[in-house]
Parts: structure tokens; C-alpha cells; sequence
């Protein structure tokens, strides 16, 4: 079978793979897990519909600001003065998150840079000033109720 999408592993991960009968018989035997399963694939695809509505009526910026904090929420960890996003995320991966450049990201977390918001390191993100990102989706009248406060620590999969 063809796939689509590709996923990497930021870390030691351990892979299973259920053959599809051993799969049915376990759900079969175990008909609660239906109801995970649904769980999990509605998050799914509200996660793809959100995507979909910030590609289509956010700018670069407010989508970028958006995803850092998302990911400093998820992996970020407190370190002096800021969250440090503890992902191994290349600028490119990045910009194939936002449906731009790997150019256009740099351009903007420069920016974002030489105003104090982040630092950025090889490597690692330090987010210096969430209220700033923030503003960038407030001034376009965005600021949906999953944009998260930062909590360094809190942790969070994205499925």
C-alpha cells in the first residue's frame, strides 16, 4: 500500500506493528477500544480542519506564532528566562508545516529575534516573550481557545 505521509522519530521509539486480523480480534474481544479509537480520530480530523481554516485565514506570522507556542506547550521546557522547545525541528520542517519556505521562516524568527520574542539557537527555539507571539494572532482578530498558555512541562501528543 502507497503512503502518503512520512513520519520521523525524534528520539529512541519503539514500533508496533498489529496484523490486521490480530487488530480485529483484539477489538472484537475488547469493544471499549472503539471508543478510543473514535476519540482519537476526531481529534484527528479537527486538528486537520484547524489547519486547514489557519491556512486559509491566518498570515505567515500569526500561523508561525500559532505553531510555536503550540509546540512550546507540548515540549517546551523552562529554562532562565524563557521555554526552550525541546524538538529537534529543522527550519524546514517548520516551513512544510506552514505551507511556506524554509527562507521565509528564517526571515521571520530573525525578526522576531532582534526584538527580543525568541532566541534562536542550532537546533532549539527559546521562546522569551509568549505575550508577543501571541499578539500577532490578537491583531488579526484570532485568538481561538487552543491557542495554549504556556505551561513548561506540560506535555502533549499530536496525533
Amino acid at each position: 500500500m502507497t503512503r502518503t505521509h512520512d513520519i520521523h522519530a525524534q528520539k529512541d521509539s519503539l514500533l508496533v506493528n498489529i496484523d490486521h486480523r490480530d487488530f480485529n480480534m483484539l477489538l472484537k474481544a475488547e469493544p471499549e477500544m472503539y471508543r478510543y479509537i473514535a476519540l482519537m480520530l476526531c481529534r484527528l480530523l479537527r486538528l486537520s480542519f484547524a489547519l486547514i481554516e489557519d491556512t486559509a485565514l491566518l498570515s505567515l506570522p500569526a500561523r508561525l506564532a500559532k505553531q510555536l507556542l503550540t509546540l512550546a506547550d507540548s515540549y517546551g521546557e523552562k529554562r532562565g528566562e524563557g521555554t526552550v522547545i525541546r524538538l529537534r525541528l529543522p527550519q524546514e520542517d517548520l516551513a512544510m508545516l506552514l505551507g511556506t519556505t524554509r527562507q521565509t521562516v528564517n526571515r521571520k524568527l530573525s525578526e522576531w529575534a532582534k526584538l527580543g520574542w525568541i532566541s534562536v539557537h542550532y537546533g532549539e527555539i527559546l521562546i522569551l516573550d509568549p505575550a508577543a507571539l501571541r499578539s500577532c494572532l490578537t491583531r488579526e482578530g484570532e485568538m481561538r481557545p487552543e491557542i495554549p498558555e504556556l505551561t513548561p512541562g506540560a506535555s502533549g501528543v499530536i496525533i
